[in-house]
Formats: structure tokens, sequence, C-alpha cells
């Protein structure tokens, strides 16, 4: 089981709409002993799961949301979906693609990827974490 970071009362709502940042004045305090980059589920004030993130405790923003569904792990599987949706949505949406095609993949919160951006130019890929939850991950993600 994950540790919980419980909001404060009545601070709840913008989560369930899926902002995906948590500063550390919407928290009331936190359960268990995350490591920084760790896994946890925020839960309500009267104890609801609202979404899982990843936290760390020397960030303003102490716990990004990934997932508001309270089965499903953030791991590989998670981010490979992520990622590949962004990449659907560029190539057969946007219709971004082509040899010396260069455009944003992944859009860091746009994506509901927060913390991590993908740029394309050409044939290469630069990638940026600016979260550390997903920094740490970085080699599964990539």
């Amino acid at each position: 089981m994950a540790p919980k970071v419980v909001v404060k009362p009545k601070r709840a709502q913008p989560f369930y709409a899926r902002h995906p940042w948590v500063f550390a004045g919407a928290i009331d305090r936190v359960e268990g002993e995350p490591a920084d980059g760790a896994e946890v589920d925020l839960v309500s004030h009267a104890d609801k799961f609202i979404a899982r993130g990843l936290y760390n405790a020397k960030s303003k923003i102490q716990v990004r949301l990934y997932n508001w569904e309270p089965d499903a792990p953030l791991d590989r599987a998670f981010f490979h979906g992520r990622v590949e949706r962004a990449v659907r949505l560029r190539h057969d949406v946007l219709k971004l693609s082509g040899p010396d095609a260069g455009y944003r993949v992944v859009f860091s919160e746009s994506d509901f990827l927060t913390g991590m951006v993908v740029d394309k130019y050409a044939d290469w890929l630069t990638v940026q974490f600016t979260a550390l939850g997903l920094a740490q991950r970085r080699e599964e993600i990539v």
C-alpha cells in the first residue's frame, strides 16, 4: 500500500478536476514515510482516494499527480501508455510527421506527464525532466 498524502479540508476540489500539482499549503499531513520520488496516494480529509502521484518533500509542488484510477500503479506500462497516447495525438490528429519534422512530442501537463517534455528534431529526441520522481524513473520512461 502506497503512503498517503492527505489534503486539508475543502482543498480537494482542484484535484478531482485533474489539476496535477499539489502544493505544500494544500497538504494536511503525510501518512507513512515516503522517500522523495516515491509513489503516493492523494486522499481527501475523509480518506477518499483522489489520485496517485509522485512525492517530493523538498519541492513547493510536493506531489505531482499522474493517475486518477485507484488500482493503476505508476509503472513502466503506465508511462509507456501515456507517451504512446501523446505520440498518437501528434501523428494521427495533428498530422505532425515526416523526416524533417520538429515538434513537441510530450508537453508536460498537457499530456498528463507533469515534469517531462520531449521534443523531436528530425531523427533526434530530447527529453527534459523537471520533476524528481520522473527523473528517477528516466531509464524505464526513455
